[in-house]
C-alpha cells in the first residue's frame, strides 16, 4: 500500500540478517553480510532474498540491489564476517564451476536493455557479486501476500519484463531453475529484476527450504525430463496462477503422482477461478504454462509473447487489448491407434518380421530396465554447511553423486499421460501386441535367427538312455491302429519285394556288352573332372501311362539297355554340371551376379542350362540372380545412387534380358529420384530461408549493440549514420515489431524531455525550446511534448511581459510585481505537481527558492525531501528547522480553510517531528481537506482507514471510496493503491 507522504509498510526483511549471525564462538556457518557491511563501494542495508546460490541485498539506502555469489551447500562465512570459505576442499571444482557460471550470468545481464540491467560486477579473491541500480520497493510475493487479485495490467507488465529478463539468460544457454515470487523484485513503474539464478548448471537444484511452496516444473522436481526454457516458464505460470486464483497451485510432484496412479489432475482449473476477472487470453496462457507436457508449453520467448499478444505488437496505449482464445491441445492417449498398412501387404511383412518372440523379449528388457533404472533419489544439498571444527575432527564423508540434469535436446521426456516414463504400461502394450501376433492365422516367428536357436538347444548326451520297453512298444504300436498307415506299409513292402525279384532275374553284366561310350561337347566348360561327391540328378524313365506300382513281370533286354544308357548319361551330365553349379554358388555368395563377364553366377547357371535345360538347380540359381539384381538395384536407389542403379540395371538387362520386374525397378528408380530431387529442393529452400533469417537477426543484434553504445556515448541524433536514433529506426525497418528498438526510441525522447524540464526549472527558455524541438523530432506523438510545449509558451510569454514591464515607468512596477507573483505561483504549482508525481529532483528545483523566501507550502515539501533524501541529500537538522518555521503559517492557513494547509497540518500529526503524534487529529484535518476535494488528503485519509487508527477499526470500503475520489483527479498514489487492492480505477474501466 502506498501513501503520498511516506511509506508506512513494515520492513519485512530488515531483521533477517540478525537471525543468521555468522559467528557463534568458533562455529562457522553460512550467513549473509550484516547491515552496514561494505561490499566494494556499496553499503549493505538489509537482506532481501536467500537462494541456493547466494544472498540478495538492498544497499545504499535502497538505491541499489546487490547479488552475492555464496553457494550455501558448501560455503561458510569466515570470522571477519565478510570472507567466504569452503567447508571442505572436495568442493573446489563445484565452487569454480559455479563462480564461472555466476560471472557469465553477470556479463549477460550487463548487456541487457532492461531496467534491471547490471551496472557493475566484480570478482576478487574468490568472492563475486553484481550490482543493479534500481530502487526496489517490494517483491512480487509482497503483492500477493494480501490475498487479493492483482489487476491484469499489472500481471501483463510484470510478465513482459520477466520474459525479457529471462530471455537474456536463456540466449546464453543458462536457466534460472529456482524462480519464485520472492525472487521477482519490483520497483516503481512496474520495473523489475529477477534474482537467485541457479549457478550450478550441472545438477538439478533441490527443493528450496527458504520458500513455502514448490514452484518447480515436473521435469525438475521428478528428475525424469529434459530441462530448457520451458522449465522456467512453468514456474512463471505457477506464479501467475497464484496471482489469478489467490492460492498457490498444486505442486508438480503431486500432479505427476496422481496421473501415474490413473487419477485426474488435482490442479483446480485456472479458467474457472479467473473467469470474469481476467481475459481468456491470459487464463489460457497460464493453463498452457502449467502443462505437465513440456512440448505443450511455449518453447521460447517468441512463442510466449505470441501467446500473450497474438499479433506480436505491444501497444501500451490501447485501453482494451484484443483477446485471443488459445485452443488447448488434446491430451495424448496412452496407446496409439494401430497403423493401417498399405494394400500390398507391407504391414503383414512387418508384423511377421517383428514376431511375438521379439515383442515379448522387448517387454522383458523393459522390465529389467525399469528395475535397474529406478527413479533416482537426488542428494539433498543441505543449506546449513558443516562447521570448520567438525570438518577437522570428523573424517570427511563423500557426498553421494548429485543428479545430473538433461538439457534441451530433440525431444522432451515429460508427456501428459506419456507411457514412455511408466514402464509397466509400455510393457503391457508390448505383451498385448505379442498376443495379437500369436493369434494371426499365418503367424511365423522370424525374430530369432536359426543359428541362435541352434545354440540354445541342449547338447545331446552320448550315453545310452534308459530304454523303457513297454513304453516304446506302446508308442510303436499306436500308429498302426489306423487303416491308412497299415495300407501305406503294405504298399511299401510290395515295392520292396518287386525290387528284390528284379535283382534275382537280371543276369550280372547283361548291359555291359551293349553299352557304348558317348562323347558330349560342353561349350564353355573348363573342368570335365567330376567332384568326389557329385550331386546326381537322374531323370526318371518310363511312360506316364504305366502303373505307379510295377507288376512282377520279367523285363526285356532292350528296356534294360535303355535304362542303363539313360542312367549313365544322367550320371555323366551331373558330373559335368556340378563344377559349374559349385562355381555359380560361390559367385552368388560373393555377389558376382552378372559381372565380371567370365566369372559370374549367371554365366555359370546358363552354362548348366545349355547342358541340361531341365536342371531345376540352375533355374533356381537364375531366379536367385534376378532377385539379387533387384535387391542391389533397390539398395543403390535407397542410397540415392541413381546413376549407378540405372547402369547396373541396364547391364542386367543386357545380360539377362528385360522382364516386368526390371521394368518395375526402372520405374521405381525414376520415381525415387524425382522424390529425392523434390526433397533436396525443399531442403535448400528451407536452408536459404533459415540462413536469411539468421543473417537478418545477426544484423539486428549488431545494430542494437551499436545503438546501445551510441546511447552510452550520448550520440543520440548526431553524427549522421552513427547515432542511436538512426540505428534504432534502421532496426525497425528490418523488424517493425522489435521491442528493444521501440524502447530505445522512447528512451531517447525521454532524455530530451528531461533536459527540457531541467531548462524550464532553471528558467533557460531557449535551451528548453531546443530540447522540446529535438523531442518532437524523435517522437512527435509523445503527449509530454505537447504538455511541455504549452508550459514553455506560457513561460516565454511571461518572460517577455516581465521584461517589457520592467522597462516601463515606475507606475507599472505594481503590474510587474503581480506578474512576478504569478511566476512564483506557477513555480509553486509546478513544484507541487512534480512532488506528487514522484519527480523529487525537479520538485526540489522549483520549491527550494520558494522555501528560502518563506513560502510555507514549499517549506513543508522541501523539508520532507531533505528528511527522506528525495531529490537531494539528506539533512535532518535543516529539515526539522524548516518544519518548525512553517508550522505557524500552516496552522493559520488551515484555520482559514485552505485545503493544502489542512492536509500538511495532518502530516505534522502523523510524523510527530515537531508536535506530538496524534492519528485522530491527523484524520480530522485530512477529512477537512478531503471534503474540499484535495486529492493528497483524500489518499492519506484512505490510507488511515485501510490500516485503522487510535481505536478506529480498518474499513476497506471507506478507504476504497477515498482512493477512488483521489484517483479520479489523477493522483498516482491512489491509482497504485486501487491497483494493489484489485479495485476499479475511475475513468479506466475494469481492473
Amino acid at each position: 500500500m502506498t501513501a503520498d507522504t511516506h511509506n508506512p509498510a513494515p520492513d519485512k526483511a530488515g531483521n533477517q540478517a540478525d537471525s543468521t549471525d555468522s559467528v557463534e564462538g568458533d562455529l562457522l556457518k553460512a550467513a549473509p553480510l550484516a547491515p552496514g557491511a561494505a561490499l566494494g563501494s556499496h553499503t549493505i542495508s538489509r537482506l532481501l532474498v536467500t537462494s541456493d546460490s547466494g544472498y540478495t541485498y538492498l544497499a545504499d539506502d535502497g538505491a541499489t540491489v546487490i547479488q552475492e555469489y555464496f553457494p550455501l551447500q558448501f560455503a561458510v562465512r569466515d570470522t571477519d564476517n565478510t570472507s567466504l570459505l569452503l567447508c571442505d576442499a572436495q568442493f573446489n571444482t563445484d565452487y569454480e564451476q559455479g563462480l564461472t557460471e555466476f560471472l557469465r550470468l553477470a556479463r549477460a545481464l550487463s548487456q541487457l536493455d532492461h531496467p534491471g540491467r547490471i551496472a557493475h560486477y566484480q570478482e576478487n579473491d574468490g568472492a563475486a557479486w553484481y550490482a543493479v541500480e534500481l530502487p526496489v520497493r517490494a517483491s512480487f510475493a509482497d503483492l500477493l501476500q494480501p490475498g487479493q487479485r492483482l489487476p491484469e495490467e499489472t500481471l501483463r507488465a510484470v510478465l513482459y519484463a520477466a520474459i525479457t529478463y529471462l530471455d537474456a539468460i536463456h540466449e546464453t544457454g543458462g536457466l534460472h531453475l529456482e524462480l519464485t515470487p520472492e525472487r521477482i523484485l519490483i520497483a516503481d513503474e512496474d520495473q523489475l529484476l529477477i534474482c537467485g539464478f541457479s549457478t550450478d548448471r550441472f545438477h538439478y537444484p533441490p527443493e528450496d527450504a527458504h520458500t513455502e511452496h514448490d514452484f518447480r516444473a515436473p521435469e525438475l522436481a521428478s528428475y525424469r525430463g529434459q530441462l530448457g526454457r520451458w522449465t522456467d516458464y512453468y514456474a512463471l505460470g505457477a506464479i501467475l496462477y497464484q496471482a489469478v486464483c489467490r492460492s498457490v497451485p498444486v505442486d508438480s510432484l503431486t500432479r505427476l503422482d496422481a496421473l501415474d496412479r490413473g487419477l485426474g489432475d488435482p490442479l483446480p482449473s485456472v479458467m474457472d477461478a479467473g473467469e470474469g476477472y481476467f481475459s481468456p487470453t491470459l487464463l489460457s496462457l497460464v493453463d498452457q504454462l502449467l502443462s505437465l507436457d513440456t512440448a505443450e508449453r511455449p518453447q521460447n520467448a517468441e512463442e510466449l509473447i505470441d501467446a500473450i499478444e497474438p499479433r506480436g505488437v505491444l501497444d501500451n496505449e490501447q485501453a482494451d487489448p484484443p483477446e485471443l482464445s488459445v485452443e488447448a491441445k488434446p491430451a495424448k492417449p496412452r496407446k496409439q491407434q494401430a497403423y493401417k498398412g498399405p494394400a500390398n501387404g507391407e504391414n503383414a511383412i512387418t508384423r511377421r518380421v517383428k514376431g511375438a518372440s521379439s515383442i515379448v523379449l522387448s517387454a522383458l528388457d523393459k522390465t529389467k530396465n525399469a528395475v535397474n533404472l529406478a527413479k533416482p533419489v537426488p542428494p539433498r544439498r543441505n543449506t546449513k554447511a558443516p562447521s570448520i571444527a567438525e570438518s577437522h575432527t570428523a573424517k570427511p564423508v563423500k557426498t553421494p553423486g548429485r543428479q545430473e540434469p538433461l538439457f534441451t535436446g530433440d525431444a522432451h521426456d515429460i508427456k501428459t499421460p506419456s507411457a514412455e516414463n511408466r514402464a509397466p504400461l509400455k510393457i503391457a502394450d508390448d505383451l498385448e501386441d505379442a498376443g495379437e501376433v500369436l493369434t494371426e492365422p499365418n503367424f511365423r516367428d522370424f525374430s530369432l535367427p536359426p543359428q541362435s536357436r541352434a545354440k540354445t538347444q541342449p547338447k545331446r548326451s552320448h550315453a545310452l538312455p534308459h530304454l523303457d520297453i513297454k513304453k516304446w512298444s506302446q508308442r510303436l504300436g499306436s500308429p498302426f491302429k489306423h487303416y491308412s498307415v497299415r495300407f501305406g506299409v503294405g504298399v511299401l513292402l510290395a515295392l520292396l519285394a518287386i525290387y528284390l525279384l528284379y535283382l534275382l532275374v537280371t543276369p550280372p553284366g547283361a548291359n555291359r556288352d551293349t553299352a557304348s561310350n558317348t562323347t558330349i561337347e560342353i561349350i564353355g566348360a573348363t573342368d570335365l573332372t567330376p567332384s568326389d561327391t557329385p550331386t546326381l540328378e537322374i531323370a526318371q524313365i518310363g511312360s506316364s501311362s504305366e502303373s505307379t506300382i510295377p507288376q512282377t513281370t520279367e523285363f526285356a533286354k532292350d528296356d534294360d539297355l535303355a535304362r542303363a544308357n539313360a542312367y549313365r548319361d544322367a550320371e555323366k551330365l551331373a558330373r559335368l554340371s556340378e563344377p559349374h553349379l559349385a562355381r555359380a554358388r560361390t559367385y552368388l555368395a560373393e555377389g558376382h551376379l552378372i559381372s565380371p563377364p567370365d566369372a559370374n553366377a549367371y554365366s555359370e547357371f546358363r552354362t548348366v542350362l545349355k547342358m541340361d535345360p531341365d536342371s531345376s538347380a540352375a533355374q533356381r540359381g537364375i531366379n536367385q540372380v534376378t532377385a539379387g539384381v533387384l535387391i542391389k538395384t533397390e539398395e543403390l536407389t535407397k542410397n540415392n545412387e541413381f546413376s549407378g542403379a540405372r547402369a547396373f540395371l541396364d547391364e542386367a538387362v543386357a545380360v539377362i534380358g528385360d522382364s516386368p520386374e526390371f521394368q518395375s525397378a526402372r520405374s521405381n528408380i525414376e520415381a525415387t529420384q524425382a522424390q529425392w530431387k523434390q526433397q533436396q529442393a525443399l531442403a535448400k529452400l528451407e536452408a536459404d530461408k533459415a540462413r536469411r533469417a539468421r543473417e537478418q537477426q545477426q544484423k539486428i543484434e549488431t545494430l542494437l549493440a551499436a545503438a546501445s553504445t551510441a546511447m552510452n556515448e550520448n550520440r543520440l541524433r548526431t553524427p549522421p549514420g552513427a547515432n542511436a536514433l538512426g540505428i534504432y529506426r534502421t532496426v525497425l525497418t528490418l523488424d517493425p515489431a522489435n521491442a528493444r528498438a521501440r524502447n530505445g526510441i522512447t528512451r531517447i525522447t525521454q532524455v530530451y524531455l528531461d533536459e527540457a524540464r531541467d531548462a524550464l526549472a532553471q528558467n533557460q527558455l531557449g535551451r528548453a525550446a531546443q530540447e522540446l524541438e529535438a523531442a518532437a523530432a524523435v517522437d512527435p506523438t509523445n503527449p509530454n511534448v505537447v504538455i511541455l510545449s504549452t508550459q514553455l509558451q506560457r513561460r516565454q510569454y511571461l518572460e517577455t511581459e516581465q521584461q517589457r514591464l520592467q522597462a516601463e515607468a515606475d507606475d507599472r512596477i505594481s503590474q510587474a510585481q503581480a506578474i512576478a507573483d504569478e511566476q512564483a505561483s506557477l513555480n509553486l504549482t509546478s513544484g507541487v505537481t512534480a512532488y506528487y508525481n514522484g519527480n523529487y529532483q525537479r520538485a526540489y528545483q522549483f520549491l527550494s527558492p520558494l522555501a528560502q523566501e518563506g513560502e510555507p507550502q514549499a517549506q513543508v515539501r522541501v523539508a520532507r525531501m531533505l528528511l527522506e533524501a528525495r531529490g537531494t541529500n539528506r539533512d535532518k537538522p535543516k529539515a526539522i528547522a524548516m518544519f518548525s518555521a512553517a508550522l505557524a503559517p500552516i496552522q493559520l492557513a488551515a484555520r482559514e480553510g485552505r485545503a493544502w494547509a489542512q492536509s500538511d497540518l495532518a502530516d505534522y500529526f502523523v510524523d510527530g517531528f515537531v508536535i506530538d503524534k496524534d492519528l485522530s487529529s491527523a484524520a480530522f484535518w485530512y477529512r477537512k481537506a478531503a471534503e474540499q476535494g484535495y486529492a493528497p488528503a483524500q489518499t492519506n485519509l484512505g490510507w488511515l482507514y485501510f490500516n485503522g487508527y487510535d481505536g478506529v477499526a480498518p474499513n476497506r470500503a471507506v478507504a476504497v471510496h477515498w482512493f477512488g475520489e483521489a484517483a479520479a483527479q489523477g493522483n498516482r498514489a491512489a491509482v497504485r493503491n486501487l491497483q494493489a487492492l484489485g479495485e476499479e480505477i475511475p475513468g479506466q474501466g475494469g481492473s
